[in-house]
């Protein structure tokens, strides 16, 4: 991703919550609901670089 650009993740109810409601601080998430997550790519820090390898430091925005 590049900085600024928006992503939308889409996450189906076997790899997220499952088949059980789910109670989370003020949300409640159906059963067998369908996870869209938007996540905007806000800054990413070169943290360590060493040859071929590259660690990236990321920090996103996700809105639920």
């Amino acid at each position: 991703m590049k900085k600024g650009e928006l992503a939308s993740v889409t996450v189906a109810p076997e790899y997220g919550f499952g088949g059980e409601p789910t109670h989370r601080d003020l949300a409640l998430v159906p059963a067998n609901s369908t996870l869209i997550y938007e996540i905007e790519m806000v800054d990413f820090i070169k943290v360590i670089s060493t040859g071929l390898s590259v660690l990236l430091l990321c920090r996103m925005n996700i809105v639920c």
